[in-house]
């Protein structure tokens, strides 16, 4: 917890957006393992997403959430990454993968919601790169005007 708490306290002095956050809470992660001997029942890639989520906790974004992905291969390729779920200005909800220790700090889009903000012609290219307007405090109403 400490440790999540120093990554938090360095991507919050360091950038106002809580997307460039985001990806450096990402980055930090991956950094705090470098040089790090995984043996055992220690699983980098576990180690990575389970440090992920408590810095991303520690970051107190309203209305967002973390937890471990399944982003295994073929069968023998076991590997774990992190969703993370995030409430725009209007209310939707969108989700990423996230990967801290094989792509750090890039995020990929994973529901509807996010994959048709990037990609609104649905060829399979990156179309849109700007991310969804988020912040700690979301400014919106469930009840029509």
């Amino acid at each position: 917890k400490r440790d999540a708490e120093r990554i938090v306290n360095h991507c919050k002095a360091a950038f106002p957006d809580w997307w460039d956050r985001i990806g450096c809470v990402s980055k930090q992660v991956h950094i705090f393992f470098e040089g790090f001997k995984f043996d055992g029942l220690r699983s980098a890639c576990r180690s990575h997403a389970q440090a992920f989520n408590a810095s991303f906790l520690a970051l107190g974004l309203n209305r967002s959430w973390s937890r471990f992905a399944e982003a295994s291969g073929p069968k023998g390729n076991e590997h774990v990454a992190n969703a993370v779920i995030v409430t725009d200005e209007h209310g939707l909800t969108f989700a990423y993968v996230i990967d801290s220790g094989w792509f750090p700090g890039k995020l990929f889009p994973q529901n509807s919601f996010a994959i048709r903000r990037h990609d609104p012609d649905g060829d399979g290219k990156t179309d849109v790169f700007a991310l969804p307007k988020i912040s700690a405090e979301p400014n919106y109403e469930f009840r029509s005007k």
